[in-house]
Parts: structure tokens; sequence; C-alpha cells
């Protein structure tokens, strides 16, 4: 059986940028930044609901990516 942990413990340890970030920021590319620009040393979550919003955050260097309400077709 495999094991499971919290991979954050609350809102200090790790940036969680959801679609609200997203849209203040104008691109995801653009909250990832601003977040590593703000603490490069802090990781960076990310939600994304499509394909191209999960290359952006890739391209964009997110530590860890949600997958919210995503589809394939």
């Amino acid at each position: 059986m495999r094991r499971r942990a919290n991979h954050r413990l609350g809102l200090f340890d790790a940036f969680l940028i959801k679609e609200n970030h997203i849209i203040a920021s104008g691109s995801v590319r653009q909250a990832v930044e601003k977040a590593f620009w703000l603490h490069p040393d802090v990781p960076v979550e990310v939600e994304v609901e499509s394909l191209d919003e999960l290359d952006e955050a890739l391209k964009a260097g997110a530590d860890i990516i949600m997958l919210d309400n995503f589809t394939l077709t």
C-alpha cells in the first residue's frame, strides 16, 4: 500500500495559485513568475483547468500542478 502525506501544511509554506490569481495576474506564466520573484525559495503549486494552462504552468517552472475538473476531450 502506498503511504500518503500532505505536500503542504498551510498557506505559509508554499504558493497556491488558483483561477482568481491567474485572472488577476493575466496568465499562468505571469502568476508563477511573480511568485518566484517574491519568494524564490518557496515552492509554487498551480491549479490548472486545461491542457493550455498545463503547458503554460510546466513552461513557467511550477513545482506542483493540480488538475482541476480536467478532461482530455
